[in-house]
Order: structure tokens, then sequence, then C-alpha cells
């Protein structure tokens, strides 16, 4: 993680944050969460910069988040121009149970393969009023799988607002 690496704790980090301008060279632009960590984001929390794109978070896999282990973002939450520079998850790349709740804006994020703002391999939840609107996959290649917006490839639940395309796989 660019900014934060958690190995193996718990880790909550409230109120007013911003993550702008982190980079990693491999997983987690701003923050990397390990399967033994928790991180708990609560409160208004932005990952990059609406206004300049120059101000994103950048890593491999998981432009602004790389989560193995448990991830929980309550309050409003902003991931703008994010990017998952080779793979998945422009903004999140979640492998560890994840919640999303309240006011979530994902925009202007970009995945290379999969996944434009989150991509995940395990159950998902988000709930609230959720905003997704211009997340990409930029790759051309052969494995890109799309799923602009989210590329779920397990269980998916979605209470609340929800606006933006969504790519679930048949199995």
């Amino acid at each position: 993680g660019g900014a934060v690496q958690n190995n193996s704790g718990n880790v909550t980090i409230q109120g007013s944050s911003y993550f702008t301008t982190n980079n990693a060279t491999k997983l987690g632009g701003a923050i990397y969460n390990a399967a033994a960590g928790t991180v708990n984001l609560i409160g208004t929390t932005i990952f990059g910069n609406n206004s300049d794109i120059a101000q994103k978070n950048t890593a491999i896999t998981g432009g602004a988040i790389y989560n193995l282990g448990n991830l929980n973002l309550t309050g409003n939450t902003s991931f703008y121009n994010n990017s998952a520079t080779t793979d998945f998850g422009g903004a999140i790349y979640t492998s560890g149970p994840t919640t999303i709740s309240g006011t979530n804006i994902f925009s202007g994020n970009t995945a290379t393969i999969s996944g434009g703002a989150i991509y995940s391999t395990v159950a998902l939840s988000i709930s609230g009023n959720a905003i997704f609107e211009n997340n990409i996959v930029a790759g051309n290649g052969v494995e890109t799988n799309g799923g602009g917006a989210i590329n779920a490839r397990s269980n998916l639940t979605i209470t609340g607002t929800r606006t933006g395309d969504i790519a679930v796989p048949v199995v």
C-alpha cells in the first residue's frame, strides 16, 4: 500500500481522510490489507481527486485499495480517477469480505483487465446510494473481462440506489 499497509491488525480511519497521489509498485495504491487484517473507513474518505487527474492513486492491482482481509467502508466514500495499471480493480480489488455502505461515488476509475471501479472475487455487499460513472476497462487484449463499474466473481448484493453497469459472470 502506497500510504497504509496492514498485515494483521485492525486499522480504523475515522473522520475526513484524503488519499491522493499514492503509488504502490504492486498492490493497493493507497491501502494494502492482508488476509489477517481488518480495515474500517468511517466518515468522509476521498481517494484521488475529482478535479485533478494527476492526483490519482495507482498500483498494478487495486488502484486505491487492495484487500485480502475484511474491508468496511461506512459513510461518504469517493473514489476518483484511480488506476489499476496492469490488472484488476481500478478503485478496489477485493478477495476478502467487503461491505460498502452510505453514499459512495466511483468516478473515472480505470482497470486494464477487469472491474473499472471494483473487482471482487468474494461476496460483496453495497447498500445506500452508490454512484458509478465513467469507470472503464481500458485494456484491449483477450483477457479483458469487462465490468466497467463492477466485476463480481461471486455473490453481489446491492440495496438502495445504484447507477452504473455491472458484470456478473455466468458460471
